[in-house]
């Protein structure tokens, strides 16, 4: 059968008495193949909200930390500007972090680049 054309179904074995599936069982088993397919791309999409949410709501909450005064400064409260100092300190020892592991990361590749060549 697969040789005219029919890619997705298969021929029963000579003598055997196992039973063909009806139209409606065999869809209903390929719904729940589709079903669970799509509940883990679900799964998936979820774990990557998951991450972005809470990044974007920081980022929403320091857009609006800051208020415009008439004369065009800014303001923000002395709590908020500590908020902001913390987090920008932080973010330079993270950038340190990522250089270094960067750094060492580069270092790994070459090291098996090289004993890739020493073998080969």
């Amino acid at each position: 059968m697969q040789e005219a054309g029919f890619r997705d179904f298969e021929r029963g074995v000579r003598g055997s008495t196992a039973q063909n599936k009806s139209n409606a069982r065999f869809q209903a088993e390929q719904d729940k193949k589709r079903l669970a397919a799509i509940q883990e791309k679900i799964e998936q999409a979820n774990e990557e909200l998951s991450t972005i949410l809470p990044a974007k709501a920081s980022a929403e909450l320091i857009d609006n930390m800051s208020k415009k005064t008439l004369t065009g400064k800014i303001q923000i409260s002395g709590e908020d500007c500590t908020y902001l100092t913390n987090l920008a300190k932080e973010c330079l020892v993270n950038r340190r972090n990522i250089y270094f592991l960067e750094s060492n990361l580069r270092g790994y590749k070459n090291r098996v680049a090289e004993r890739k060549e020493k073998t080969a």
